[in-house]
């Protein structure tokens, strides 16, 4: 029940069973967690794993992966895994885009027709 049209900061919900990302369509799990995408490419997503929530196969992000994934250096040292579509139980879409100068996150913006966007502050320096 992936999304074909997710982005980076948009959210996704897995379905747990011991530790592990299951098949969104198996009944049998032990809960529901939401993630945040913070990188992707056309095969899956690579989400950020908050320090308390223990999964297997995670990585400790360094400079090397926030280079290579493109991912912000906020996340390094932070906790990640990389996941196909086919585990998304759910995605939830963020309204807005991020500002391609400063990162700021804006709600209700929308992208210029070439997908870029710069929030008020940016584009009036």
């Amino acid at each position: 029940m992936g999304a074909a049209n997710l982005k980076v900061g948009d959210s996704v919900d897995c379905r747990i069973k011991h530790n592990k990302i299951v098949n969104p369509y198996d009944d049998d799990y032990d809960c529901l967690r939401t993630f945040e995408i913070i990188a992707l490419d056309k095969w899956g997503y690579f989400l950020y794993i908050p320090h308390y929530i223990n999964l297997v196969d995670t990585i400790i992000m360094d400079q090397f992966d926030c280079s290579k994934f493109t991912i912000d250096n906020k996340y390094i040292g932070e906790k990640m895994i990389y996941i196909t579509s086919g585990r998304v139980y759910k995605a939830n879409i963020l309204d807005g885009c991020y500002c391609n100068k400063c990162g700021q996150f804006c709600y209700q913006a929308a992208p210029n027709i070439d997908g870029s966007f710069l929030c008020w502050n940016c584009s009036h320096i």
